[in-house]
């Protein structure tokens, strides 16, 4: 079983995919130690739909833990769940720069928080 840590970077890097509309490896999380990965990210003002995975989705593949708590509100972590099908949704409020933090400590429910820069 596959649990989110720094697992991540011995099996591949991460992305967030999905952000600005590209579910591709455009957006990879760099890891910042003591489980925590980041992204900065330019966003324009407007909903998105995005998920943490590998290149693949095979090892990676973390959303939403269920379809009534996937919307992130900017400042405030959101537990998450490895293995997940629903999407993480975020509305960014203004068109900037953003980060994306994903950090353990369990790795098998990691949280996201999303920040403006």
């Amino acid at each position: 079983m596959y649990t989110f840590s720094t697992d991540a970077v011995v099996r591949g890097a991460s992305f967030a995919e999905g952000v600005n509309g590209d579910w591709g490896t455009t957006y990879p999380m760099t890891y910042s130690g003591d489980k925590v990965f980041t992204a900065y990210i330019d966003l324009n003002a407007d909903a998105m739909e995005f998920k943490v995975a590998d290149a693949d989705w095979a090892d990676i593949n973390i959303g939403a833990v269920d379809g009534d708590n996937k919307t992130i509100t900017l400042g405030a972590p959101l537990m998450m769940l490895q293995g997940s099908n629903d999407n993480l949704v975020f509305d960014a409020p203004a068109t900037g720069s953003y980060t994306f933090t994903v950090r353990g400590p369990n790795p098998l429910s990691p949280t996201v928080t999303v920040t403006q820069n």
